[in-house]
This record gives structure tokens, C-alpha cells and sequence, in this order.
């Protein structure tokens, strides 16, 4: 309860206390003396009537319309509390609900950020892989085993690691810019023709057909399917012979240069039959035959290393109880020069040197009237030497495979996707 509702009934009655007496002394004056006094004191008590009845009256006046005030303001204020209240509580679930949908769309947006950033950090990643997976090489070497088996080992360079491949893949297989290539034969079989073989008898061939040979290096793609084919020794049309057998064989490689040998046996109703050989120089870039090196180069090779070869042939013929009359000339000619590779995976060149000679004393490797000697000298080619290799990948499969007659090398830096994956489709076999 308000204090003020205690005050004022007791100032009331205070008042008209007061007021009942100051209205016996104005009726009842006792003497003269006293009545100066009892109307000093009359005054004073009116006065101070008055002025506590105008306090009573203001003050009560006032009180009461504070009051009146205040209670009305109490109505006013428990009505618009109410409302107030009310809106408040209704603004407050409204703040609510949208304080809790911004969070929940904050913490979705918080989910699509930090997927976002891992996606980011993935392909970050992903990115540092490739530019990593970039400065890796690959090597491929290859050569021949016991038995005339060709094969071929791959060799991954990661920095300064090297790890060959479990996987080995049949045949020779060269690795370029433009892709993986490999070396394959294709059999046809021309007609064979009758040959005279004196007054006008013709003698018919024994066999309708002859044994002819196609020597390709074939472009695979990652499915082993060939996507291009470059025909590096042509077949044998066998046009007039009575007999014939080709053979086409890669006999080495360097980088995008392939060597192969196109040797081709055959009779035409001579007293025997005839042999003749010849080296091809493919590259796989431009899809055609190239010289090694220009005519004074080929001259210096030979005039460097003739005589060597003209004293190894004699020593040959020599062991095989052969006179030196046996021989025709007496300087050899430099008739090819193929890559060979040692221990240390070193590139180098072994020319081939032949000197004619009789019918019977000849070797057949590059003719039926040659004895042949093989050179090698460290004095590369000038078209081989600034191909790239990786020496230490070869000298590693070297290594491993002591049984291994190297032949052929080929490195390519920074290799894409595309030819990482069909490497390995190629080397997928794990042996052989």
C-alpha cells in the first residue's frame, strides 16, 4: 500500500483538532491582556489554520490527483504493458525465428564453405600431384634375351628415384611426345614366277608363293588398339623370282629413331641364290626416312674406323682357314651403323664395315658376296646426340637383366595423362 494513504487521514484529523480550537478561543475571549495575546495567538492559530488547511487542501488536492494520476497512469501502464508485452513477446519469437533461420542458413553456408574449401584444397592437391607427376620421365629399353626373345622394360624416374616395372611388354616398344610405339611384322605372300633356265625352258616356281615381310612401328592407344601405322620397310613384290624370303627386324633405336634391316633372299634360276641387305632410318615424328649423318660425316666415321674393320675381317677369314686372296678389295666400305648401349647405359655407335669376297667366303649378314666386322666407337652421330636419355634408367635395367643384349632407348620428359595411361596398358603383363 501507498504511504501516502496513511498520511492523509491522519493530517485530517490533525487539522480539525486544531480548527476546534482556535473556534472556542474566538468565542470565549478571557481578559484584556489576554485577549491582545489570545488574538496574537487567534491570528498565528488562523494563520496557521489557513496555511495548514491550504497545505491539507493542496496537499491533498495534490495527493489525490497524484493519485487519481497515478492510477490511471497503473491502468494505462497494465493495459499498455500488456500490449506491449505482447508485441514484444510476438517481436521476440519473430527475432527468434529469424535469429534461428540465419543460423541455420549460416551453418549451411558454413557446410557449402568448408566443402568448397576442401574441393579447393582437392584440386590444390590434385594440382601439386600433376605438377609433381610432371617432372617425372619415362624410359623404355629394350633388347634381346636368350633365344632371340625381344622384350622391352619400363623405367619411371619420380625425382631421384627409379623404379622399373614389374610389367614387361613383348617386342620392342618406343615411348615419344606422340605416343607409344611398337614394332610389329605382317606377313604377305606375293606370286612367284616361272624362270628360264636355258633355251627357253622355264622352270616353274616350287611353291606359288612366296615369304614376304612388312616391318611397322604401330601407335597404340591406351585400349592396345592401333591408332597409327608407319610403314618402315615395305613388303617384297618378289617381281620375277622364282623364290623368295624377306625378313624385316628392328635392329635398334634411339629416342624417335628407329633402325631397321631389310634383308631379302631369293633365287631367279642363277646358279644360286642371292642375298642382300640394307639399313633404314625411320623417324616416328615425321613418319619417314632420314640420313643419319650428311656425306663428309659418313666419310669421317669411315675413314676413322675402315681400317679397324678391314683388320678384324681378315682376322675372321684368317680363323676360318681362308686366304687373304679370298677377299676382293682391300679397304672396307662403311655399309650401316647402329646404337648400342653398354653396362653403364652409355650410347654409342657400331659401325658395320664390308669387304667382297667369294661366293663361299661370304657371311650373308649384309650380302652372299661379303664378309663383314662390327666397330663400335663412343663418337655418336651428330642426328643421336642431342637426343634426350635418361642414361642412368638404362644403366639400371642393365643391371637387373645382365642377360639382356640391350639395342634401343627412348625417354620422354614430363609425359602427359594420355601417355601415362596407355604405358600402362602396355606394361600391364607381369612377366614374360
Amino acid at each position: 500500500m501507498d504511504s501516502r494513504n496513511l498520511i492523509l487521514p491522519f493530517i485530517a484529523l490533525s487539522l480539525g483538532v486544531v480548527a476546534s480550537a482556535c473556534d472556542s478561543g474566538r468565542a470565549a475571549p478571557s481578559d484584556a491582556g489576554n485577549d491582545a495575546t489570545d488574538a496574537g495567538t487567534a491570528t498565528d492559530a488562523a494563520t496557521v489554520t489557513e496555511t495548514a488547511t491550504g497545505t491539507a487542501t493542496g496537499t491533498g488536492t495534490g495527493t489525490e490527483t497524484e493519485t487519481a494520476t497515478a492510477t490511471g497512469t497503473e491502468t494505462g501502464t497494465e493495459t499498455g504493458t500488456a500490449t506491449a508485452s505482447a508485441e514484444t513477446v510476438t517481436a521476440r519469437e519473430a527475432a527468434g525465428r529469424f535469429a534461428g533461420a540465419m543460423a541455420e542458413r549460416d551453418v549451411a553456408a558454413l557446410g557449402r564453405a568448408r566443402r568448397a574449401q576442401a574441393a579447393i584444397d582437392a584440386l590444390a592437391r590434385r594440382r601439386e600431384a600433376e605438377r609433381a607427376a610432371a617432372a617425372v620421365s619415362e624410359t623404355l629399353v629394350w633388347g634381346e634375351l636368350e633365344g632371340d626373345m625381344t622384350i622391352t622394360f619400363r623405367v619411371t624416374r619420380r625425382g631421384d628415384e627409379l623404379l622399373v616395372d614389374t610389367g614387361s611388354a613383348v617386342d620392342a616398344v618406343v615411348v615419344t611426345d606422340a605416343g607409344v610405339w611398337q614394332w610389329q611384322t605382317r606377313a604377305t605372300h606375293p606370286r612367284l614366277s616361272a624362270c628360264e633356265i636355258g633355251e627357253g625352258e622355264m622352270m616353274p616356281p616350287e611353291r606359288a608363293r612366296g615369304d614376304a615381310m612388312r616391318g611397322e612401328m604401330v601407335r597404340l592407344d591406351r585400349g592396345l588398339r592401333s591408332r597409327e601405322r608407319q610403314v618402315v620397310v615395305a613388303a617384297s613384290r618378289a617381281d620375277g623370282a622364282n623364290e623368295l624370303a624377306q625378313r624385316a627386324t628392328i635392329a635398334g633405336s634411339v629416342g624417335p629413331y628407329v633402325f631397321a634391316i631389310d634383308s631379302v633372299l631369293s633365287y631367279e634360276c642363277g646358279a644360286h641364290g642371292n642375298s642382300a641387305a640394307s639399313l633404314v632410318v625411320w623417324d616416328l615424328r615425321t613418319g619417314s626416312a632420314v640420313q643419319l649423318a650428311d656425306a663428309a660425316g659418313v666419310a669421317a666415321l669411315r675413314d676413322a674406323l675402315a681400317p679397324a674393320g678391314m683388320q678384324s675381317i681378315r682376322a675372321e677369314m684368317r680363323a676360318d682357314g681362308m686366304p687373304d686372296d679370298a677377299l676382293f678389295d682391300d679397304r672396307a666400305e662403311l655399309s650401316a651403323v647402329l646404337p648400342f648401349f653398354d653396362a653403364r647405359g652409355r650410347l654409342g655407335a657400331e659401325a658395320h664395315f664390308t669387304a667382297g669376297a667369294c661366293y663361299a667366303c661370304g657371311d650373308e649378314e649384309w650380302g652372299s658376296y661379303s664378309r663383314s666386322a662390327h666397330v663400335r666407337t663412343r663418337d655418336v652421330p651428330a642426328l643421336l646426340r642431342d637426343v634426350p636419355l635418361d642414361t642412368a634408367a638404362v644403366a639400371l635395367v642393365a643391371a637387373e637383366e645382365p642377360k639382356l643384349r640391350i639395342h634401343g632407348a627412348s625417354t620422354v620428359t614430363r609425359p602427359s595423362a594420355a601417355l601415362t595411361r596407355t604405358l600402362d596398358a602396355v606394361f600391364a603383363f607381369d612377366g614374360c
